[in-house]
């Protein structure tokens, strides 16, 4: 018979697929007449479609079959070629054999110049005329060298003599990736996930040298520890238009994870390694392959009639069928076109809206959800509290902190401060309402109020947080303390960091002013969890305790907090807990009490803190009048007073 062009040759080979692929689905008692009859009298044709029918129909014919290596033998059961001791070029010892694949043997070695386990991959011997396997695995070492990323096996070096190179790699300690699931079966998406990226690393940094796989599947998929390694680019193809090594309408690589367009004959590209990205990921996450033709033109069929990419998985997140389908479009142009793109879209962590659209049943329920969730975000918004300028956000932010930190005169003045930096921030107005309230400037505190009233009836919209902490307030002021506790327990429902510890606080001292300590100590063992240094929360505590009995815990309270503030240098802090101390602490000593209200005014001369001046005047006369000196406890108490008077305070 005459030699056929090679166009000839392809259009035959295609019209040979179609005629097996319709005879393979047609019943065994007619599918002769069937072959007879779309051969058209040609004998020749009709032998090679019979041929591919009767192989076919053989039972055992599978692909990929996960192979294990015999302890010392190869997978022909010969003995390797090289034993254990055996040294090359005088440098690799060769400890033991490993396994055997398409393009080599390897062997475990080691380095004799520096120790290092290394692993040995020789070329097997070919026959005479498949020069053309050389030339491929010596252009192996060249472009396996110029990939350096931690998900692609490093290459060393080479040597070994014309007729059987070897090259020197990486030694990896691990197992397949199809022997992982081979064992387990399939992977969950969440332990899939994390091996599905490092792939798709691996795979960018060979394209982005230049490099295709070509031969891309579990078996080539290296397991170390959490590290997934990309090996044996024996197969690989450089990415420009350099000249084929494959002869024409030959095939490279393991069919079942193979492109269509390879089948075909075609050349490969990255979208071609995507393409066996989806079948690597299908078979993680189902552990069985998409297609399961056990002939080679019976998968080509298979892979052909589903040319959209779908995936008829159950029961994985949508995501993942988004992926998996993109990759295995049958088109290259509608495939994923390169592993970043997988990698971005495994990252995304949820389907694209496109795709959501695309599912059947899913437009009704989405309209429907989208409805809820646009009332959703409608109440959301209605709810969502007001932001203020950044430079009054800090310094409120701030004065939450120095009332934290027992620092009440000076939160007062961040608080001032940043209500004139945003007149419209009415969480930082009520506060400064409450902490006016808590230094007993009482005719300040009920200025404030009104002011941050009259604030926010100019607002047509107040956030949740904002009416709870303008309620808190205004019960503050006016002294319902169950209308405020009521009020901050929401409040600290809702928020989170400062906000949500400074919530408790308050509710905490609420609760004392409502004569509930169990509650309040309850509140603060929240807050003592809820993270953070809370000082003011442990000095109440202190307080709570000494009113329990339990006075010497209340005294190693009081005294450890003292510690830390005088070592931390907070003036006022150190004032708070000496006068919290004075008065909780009972049975303590006149001339104590005198000490340490002495110690006070002398701070807070620095602190500059009116209150905390008059607290401690009233604790000297309290002192002076139990030692019965009564007319010098008078004289300073009556001070006290009329400078309470003049600093709108009560005593």
């Amino acid at each position: 018979m005459s030699q056929r062009p090679r166009q000839d040759e392809q259009t035959r080979l295609l019209r040979i697929k179609e005629i097996f692929s319709q005879a393979a689905e047609a019943p065994a008692a007619t599918r002769a007449a069937f072959v007879s009859g779309r051969c058209s009298g040609d004998s020749e044709l009709a032998d090679e479609v019979h041929s591919l029918l009767r192989l076919s129909a053989e039972e055992g014919l599978s692909l990929d079959r996960v192979s294990r290596p015999v302890a010392g033998l190869m997978d022909d059961g010969m003995p390797p070629r090289h034993n254990s001791g055996e040294v090359l070029e005088g440098r690799f010892r060769i400890e033991r054999f490993l396994c055997a694949g398409g393009m080599g043997d390897v062997y475990a070695g080691v380095d004799v110049e520096n120790g290092s386990s290394v692993a040995l991959k020789f070329m097997q011997a070919f026959p005479a005329g498949q020069s053309q396997a050389l030339v491929r695995f010596r252009r192996e070492v060249e472009l396996a060298k110029t990939i350096d990323h931690p998900n692609v096996c490093r290459t060393l070096s080479s040597g070994g003599l014309p007729d059987e190179p070897f090259i020197v790699m990486e030694f990896l300690d691990g197992e397949t990736l199809a022997h992982r699931l081979e064992d387990s079966g399939a992977m969950t998406p969440e332990g899939a996930l994390p091996v599905a990226l490092q792939i798709c690393e691996g795979l960018c940094a060979a394209h982005a040298a230049g490099v295709l796989h070509r031969d891309l599947k579990p078996s080539n998929i290296i397991l170390v520890g959490e590290r997934a390694i990309l090996i044996d680019f024996g197969l690989a193809a450089v990415i420009d238009h350099s000249p084929s090594l494959t002869s024409a309408g030959a095939v490279v690589g393991t069919l079942a994870y193979m492109a269509p367009e390879q089948l075909d004959g075609g050349a490969g590209t990255p979208a071609t390694d995507v393409y066996a990205l989806g079948v690597i990921f299908y078979e993680m996450l189902s552990g069985k392959k998409p297609f399961a033709a056990k002939s080679p033109l019976r998968l080509a069929a298979q892979k052909a009639r589903r040319a959209v990419g779908t995936t008829h998985l159950r029961g994985v997140p949508a995501l993942w069928e988004e992926v998996i389908g993109g990759c295995l479009h049958g088109n290259p142009a509608k495939r994923f076109q390169t592993p970043a793109e997988v990698k971005r879209a495994l990252e995304r962590g949820a389907p694209s809206i496109r795709f959501v659209l695309s599912r059947p049943m899913i437009l009704r329920p989405l309209l429907a959800t989208t409805a809820l969730t646009m009332v959703w975000l409608a109440w959301t918004w209605s709810n969502r509290d007001y932001q203020p300028h950044p430079e009054a956000a800090s310094l409120f932010a701030e004065a939450q902190e120095a009332i934290a930190q027992s620092a009440p005169w000076r939160g007062t003045q961040l608080l001032e401060r940043a209500v004139a930096s945003d007149p419209q921030f009415l969480e930082a107005r009520s506060l400064l309402a409450v902490a006016y309230s808590e230094v007993d400037r009482l005719d300040k505190a009920h200025e404030a109020i009104l002011e941050t009233t009259v604030a926010a009836d100019r607002r047509w919209r107040i956030g949740r947080g904002e009416r709870l902490s303008l309620g808190a307030a205004r019960a503050v002021v006016m002294r319902d303390f169950s209308a405020a506790a009521t009020a901050y327990r929401s409040l600290a429902e809702i928020t989170r960091g400062t906000e949500h510890r400074s919530a408790l606080l308050a509710l905490a001292r609420t609760s004392v002013q409502r004569g509930q300590p169990d509650e309040a100590i309850q509140t603060l063992n929240a807050l003592s969890n809820a993270g953070g240094v809370n000082y003011a929360g442990r000095i109440l505590l202190a307080g709570l305790l000494a009113r329990k009995g339990q006075v010497q815990g209340a005294a190693s309270a009081y005294s450890a907090v003292e510690a830390e503030y005088a070592e931390a240098g907070n003036i006022e802090g150190l004032c708070d807990v000496l006068l919290a101390r004075s008065a909780a602490l009972p049975n303590q000593l006149p001339g104590k009490i005198r000490e340490d209200a002495g110690k006070v005014l002398e701070l807070s001369a620095k602190t500059g803190s009116r209150y905390h001046q008059l607290m401690a005047r009233f604790r000297l006369a309290g002192a002076e009048q139990a030692e019965g000196n009564f007319e010098r406890a008078m004289g300073i108490a009556g001070e006290a007073a009329r400078q309470a008077e003049r600093e709108g305070m009560l005593g």
